[in-house]
């Protein structure tokens, strides 16, 4: 019962974790409507461009591709005018690869919805049976590791970020459509890496955050079951 109780503990630190690191990602790219069209103006990305975008084409891109990514829209068809021609932004690769973004990220975000379930569960029980502090333990120690593993990450990508953004690419995904040709796919020169690197660090500082958030409020949970505890104590 003992090693249950320990592996239950384990699946509700490593729950949490992952649910507030998918809501990082959600809180980050969707609590602005404009998250995307002020990081093109922040990276002054239209430099990259061979050619003038109109206001209106900016905002296309950003919140179809926004729509897309969060299941508003089932395709990704942005067409923008070039010189005067109506041209795809995405090729046959790139729309591919940004189907597999699209699935990895919903199926993220579902998958997080259950596991806040499964948490919610295990909390219940620990309050239960009055092992709150125990379960807040073994939470700290949990994410003390994160921690430690992302930091090691981070290290890894102040030094070579391009190293690391293909390194990820090449684990998460069985084909090489993330590599795309800058004359085909417009899009490509919209999204330096210095853009990518801009939503990691702030996706990591509101995880740091809701961890804080939680870890206290996990901590009040178990003074208060301490005290109720003591007071009803013969």
């Amino acid at each position: 019962m003992i090693i249950f109780k320990k592996i239950f503990k384990i699946i509700f630190s490593i729950s949490v974790i992952y649910c507030l690191f998918v809501l990082s990602f959600y809180l980050v790219l969707y609590t602005n409507k404009n998250f995307l069209i002020d990081l093109f103006n922040k990276f002054d990305v239209y430099k990259n461009l061979p050619f003038t975008l109109k206001d209106t084409d900016i905002e296309k891109i950003a919140y179809e591709l926004m729509d897309f990514l969060i299941g508003k829209s089932k395709i990704l068809n942005t067409k923008i005018y070039v010189n005067g021609i109506l041209k795809e932004l995405y090729s046959s690769k790139a729309k591919i690869h940004m189907l597999d973004v699209r699935n990895i990220f919903l199926a993220n975000i579902h998958f997080s919805i259950y596991m806040s379930f499964i948490s919610l569960l295990i909390l219940t029980y620990h309050s239960y049976i009055n092992e709150l502090f125990e379960l807040k333990k073994t939470f700290l120690y949990t994410i003390c590791i994160f921690f430690i593993i992302t930091l090691i990450i981070v290290i890894y990508c102040l030094i070579d970020f391009n190293s690391f953004f293909l390194l990820f690419h090449k684990l998460l995904f069985t084909n090489d459509y993330y590599l795309f040709d800058p004359a085909t796919d417009i899009i490509i020169l919209m999204l330096p890496e210095e853009l990518f690197f801009y939503i990691g660090r702030n996706v990591l500082i509101c995880f740091i955050f809701l961890v804080l958030i939680f870890f206290v409020f996990l901590h009040l949970l178990s003074k208060i079951q301490s005290h109720l505890e003591a007071t009803h104590s013969p």
